[in-house]
């Protein structure tokens, strides 16, 4: 039997996966935990359409006290092939197409520090705790 070779050749990752979407959002979801103490849980679900090699996450808010109700924040999507540009859809439905990092982080400050946004986490914070302190 004729031993087995190597046909990929060398694989190296590319350099631009240090600015990858996906990971982006999950540091901003572990920045919402941690400055929250964990009452307010950051979390990203992803997914991949095979069918039009489209990669997607949600980044939502997880609330544990309140029966781990869930706020859906804003979803992005980038081709797999490309990974830029990425298109990132708001809680309110606003529709911003990124073309680079640079742009992707500043729709995510945009929405995340939004009015809209920073309500929500102070509604569902004042909620929580009222669970939090009857237990």
């Amino acid at each position: 039997m004729p031993q087995s070779r190597n046909l990929w050749g060398e694989i190296n990752a590319a350099q631009e996966m240090l600015d990858i979407p996906q990971k982006i959002l999950k540091e901003q979801a572990d920045f919402l935990t941690k400055q929250t103490n964990g009452v307010l849980v950051g979390e990203v679900v992803k997914g991949v359409s095979s069918k039009n090699n489209i990669f997607s996450c949600h980044l939502r808010i997880t609330v544990p006290a309140l029966g781990y109700y869930i706020y859906n924040v804003l979803k992005i999507n980038y081709p797999i092939e490309e990974i830029y540009p990425v298109t990132v859809i708001s809680d309110q439905e606003e529709k911003y197409e990124c073309q680079d990092v640079d742009e992707y982080e500043e729709v995510l400050g945009k929405i995340l520090s939004s009015e809209q946004i920073k309500h929500i986490i102070s509604l569902l914070l004042a909620q929580a705790s009222v669970e939090l302190k009857s237990i």
